[in-house]
């Protein structure tokens, strides 16, 4: 009896190992205006993505300012010459802007992916959509961690 009640009791206490979420959503934030410049379908996206974390009942307004450039480089030719991987890199520079507030702040965030040409080309431009599309997603998810991180200085 004391075997199975001493096993109870280091079960209950190694259950609750004490993990904690380091990063909490912070639904504080209501995106008031986005502005864009530069590649009109990463720009689409990332409107969307950063839209969908905009709280209406968010005490902080802000602005948002973002300008993407998109590179296509070749990054690995065969014997023969033709072409084989692409390396694509995204970068969108970040100004943001507490409405209400003078201070501005910048930051720059990229990513960079690779992907290979298939047989067909139709299949090449499947696989160069699903690369941005998963830049897209990295990206959104790094510029809303830096307003998290930057809304408290700003």
């Amino acid at each position: 009896m004391k075997k199975k009640s001493l096993i109870f009791i280091l079960i209950i206490f190694l259950s609750s190992c004490g993990f904690k979420v380091v990063k909490k959503v912070d639904n504080n934030i209501n995106i008031a205006e986005i502005e864009f410049s530069g590649d009109k379908r990463i720009n689409y996206r990332l409107k969307n993505k950063l839209a969908i974390y905009s709280n209406k009942e968010g005490n902080k307004l802000i602005k948002i300012n973002l300008q993407s450039t998109k590179e296509k480089n070749i990054k690995e030719k065969n014997i023969k010459n033709e072409i084989t991987k692409y390396d694509i890199m995204v970068e969108v520079k970040v100004e943001l802007q507490e409405i209400g507030k003078s201070k501005i702040s910048k930051f720059v965030v990229s990513e960079t992916m690779d992907y290979d040409v298939a047989k067909h080309h139709s299949k090449t431009l499947d696989n160069e959509k699903k690369i941005i599309d998963l830049i897209i997603e990295n990206i959104a998810d790094k510029i809303l961690n830096n307003i998290r991180d930057n809304l408290d200085a700003i």
